[in-house]
């Protein structure tokens, strides 16, 4: 990518969008990020589907890549934080739930 140190940052840009345009956003995001370095704070499945069509569509899967963050209780209910990185699989759906909140 030909940003050199440039680094874009989105947080939570789908605010106030309906959830098509949350979905349109998302697949413009991925279409900035084959030029750009992006990154992008979402609580919107819209716009992670969107982004996720764009980049099956443009065939570049393994440029996706989450990380999900959550607050869990341990066993002793003592709070946490829990992570887990998604990537999209070969045929280009998330390989798994975020996280699991049990």
């Amino acid at each position: 990518k030909e940003t050199g140190d440039v680094l874009h940052v989105f947080e939570h840009p789908e605010n106030g969008l309906h959830p098509d345009l949350q979905r349109d956003l998302g697949e413009r995001l991925a279409s900035l990020s084959a030029e750009r370095h992006v990154v992008v704070e979402t609580h919107s499945e819209h716009l992670i589907e969107g982004a996720r069509r764009k980049l099956v569509k443009d065939d570049r899967k393994n440029d996706f890549l989450a990380c999900c963050l959550g607050r869990i209780r341990g066993r002793d209910g003592k709070p946490g934080i829990a992570s887990r990185e998604v990537t999209l699989d070969s045929h280009g759906f998330l390989d798994g739930p975020c996280l699991s909140f049990d």
